[in-house]
């Protein structure tokens, strides 16, 4: 993800920055692609992919929601388990 956040990038480049093989990437790839989180163009042999910044923007925007506080955190609320003597012994 980072290597696609400069720029868009073909299986080749990525591969010639990682131990893969190319059905290893592609596996990966669409796992990615599927997720949302990255887009593909295929022209030819060749398949080309980039960052989807609608789904990051989306992110972007819900990680300061979902951050909050210890004292606003729902965290505070939970009472942490306790553990019993006989399971101490187990």
């Amino acid at each position: 993800i980072d290597m696609l956040s400069c720029n868009e990038l073909c299986a080749a480049d990525i591969l010639a920055s990682f131990n893969l093989s190319q059905s290893t990437l592609s596996y990966h790839m669409k796992i990615l692609i599927d997720a949302g989180v990255v887009n593909s163009q295929r022209n030819g042999l060749w398949t080309r992919y980039s960052i989807n910044e609608a789904t990051f923007g989306d992110i972007l925007e819900i990680i300061p929601q979902l951050y909050k506080s210890k004292d606003e955190c729902i965290c505070a609320q939970i009472k942490y388990c306790r553990i019993s003597e006989h399971e101490k012994e187990a």
